[in-house]
């Protein structure tokens, strides 16, 4: 019976025995076997400098990621720095108009928010949604609530006098205008 994990020793071949073992390959045949094992996927080239650029690259994209994050972020102004914010959830609003028109009065609404000193940034929302409940249940969402808006004011009555301007509430749409809570 033979042991199947004692390695297999194989006879010594004539002469072997008195060649140097420290001699290293040409790196040319060295280079070859390498290509063509490479090519056949059976190994790979030790490269280092791929780790160093994989880190760089990953360096870039975080730095990259947080300078967007900075500039999509609605900066406070001094002369809103210590005014309340207020959502402003938009709702119930008729389909009139191309939607172009539509954005573009919004759009025109928000810098005439800013260019009054308000800080203002808002988005639309997908149609669709789902509500989940206790339990981890979802259902769909029943609610027809189609964007909002974050502006900053003196006051609640302030925020609800900015909704009232919106080209939301002018179309015939609902906003709903409730101060954020910030301790």
């Amino acid at each position: 019976m033979t042991n199947a994990t004692a390695p297999l020793e194989e006879p010594p071949v004539p002469g072997m025995s008195s060649l140097p073992r420290d001699l290293e390959p040409p790196a040319a045949l060295e280079d070859r076997v390498v290509s063509a094992l490479g090519a056949h996927a059976l190994v790979g080239r030790r490269d280092r400098t791929w780790r160093w650029q994989h880190i760089a690259a990953a360096v870039v994209l975080f730095a990259l990621g947080a300078v967007a994050g900075r500039l999509s972020a609605p900066e406070r102004t001094p002369a809103t720095a210590g005014q309340p914010r207020f959502l402003l959830l938009l709702s119930n609003a008729p389909s009139t108009g191309p939607d172009d028109e539509r954005v573009d009065a919004y759009r025109a609404w928000a810098r005439t928010q800013r260019a009054a000193g308000r800080e203002i940034s808002g988005e639309r929302l997908a149609p669709e949604g789902r509500v989940v409940e206790p339990g981890g249940t979802t259902s769909p969402e029943r609610d027809d609530l189609q964007g909002f808006f974050v502006v900053s004011g003196a006051s609640l009555d302030d925020a609800a006098a900015v909704a009232r301007s919106s080209p939301h509430v002018q179309s015939g749409g609902r906003v709903l205008v409730r101060a954020i809570d910030t301790p």
